[in-house]
């Protein structure tokens, strides 16, 4: 997908009224920024600088369904594109990420939603990560762990009574002892979780890419469409 410079304004400008309606900022306060062909959010007194877990420094907005008042969600938006000749970039690819963060504690990466365009080889389309949905979600370690190992904890143990029989044992037995049980869950960083497919519309048979699963932006105005449906969803399902 290309665009001229005057459309990423647009969407620019797009983008920063969607984050002012999640986020509950003024009007009058700058939110996005469009430079050197990246989209990102900009400091401001609502913004909080945290690092990703590839170890990236960005701005992010606060969420605001908080309990006390105080925020424990974060939000931050990325967005690539690549100059193709005079005014025109293309897209390369977006994102966002939520960070989880109570009291004074760092913020951790619990979530991520991307879209990446593929590369175009002659008529082949090819996206990384092979079968890869695009656009996917992708749950972040610091969701699955206790931030010092690949293991996931159950905030609270399981109840004796499940009748889960030998296969979850070692759960079982945890919330005997009442214990929250760990379980390794490393494979989980290879996961991507498609936001959008069409495997009841097209069978897919699991080897052939692209699949139903896997997709480009057309046009700036479905891509600024599925970013405010999602990020909408994300609210809602927060909130609620």
């Amino acid at each position: 997908m290309d665009a001229k410079d005057c459309e990423i304004e647009e969407h620019r400008k797009g983008l920063a009224a969607l984050f002012r309606e999640l986020c509950g900022v003024p009007g009058n306060v700058p939110l996005v920024s469009y430079k050197n062909c990246s989209l990102t959010l900009l400091e401001c007194a609502f913004s909080r600088s945290v690092t990703s877990d590839f170890g990236i420094r960005e701005h992010t907005l606060p969420l605001p369904f908080m309990p006390n008042g105080k925020a424990i969600f974060w939000i931050g938006l990325h967005e690539r594109w690549t100059p193709v000749k005079n005014r025109v970039a293309r897209f390369e690819d977006s994102g966002v990420r939520l960070y989880f963060c109570a009291g004074g504690e760092a913020a951790r990466q619990i979530l991520r939603l991307e879209w990446a365009a593929p590369s175009v080889h002659g008529n082949v389309w090819s996206f990384d990560g092979g079968h890869a949905g695009h656009p996917h979600w992708h749950v972040d370690r610091a969701a699955l762990t206790d931030g010092t190992s690949e293991a996931f904890i159950f905030a609270e143990p399981l109840p004796p009574d499940t009748g889960l029989g030998e296969d979850f044992g070692e759960f079982v037995a945890a919330a005997e002892a009442g214990q929250a049980a760990a379980y390794d869950c490393s494979w989980m960083g290879k996961l991507h979780l498609p936001a959008q497919s069409n495997w009841m519309l097209h069978p897919w048979n699991g080897l052939q890419v692209p699949g139903p699963h896997q997709g480009a932006p057309e046009s700036l105005h479905e891509l600024y469409h599925w970013w405010a449906g999602a990020l909408r969803y994300l609210a809602a399902e927060i909130r609620y």
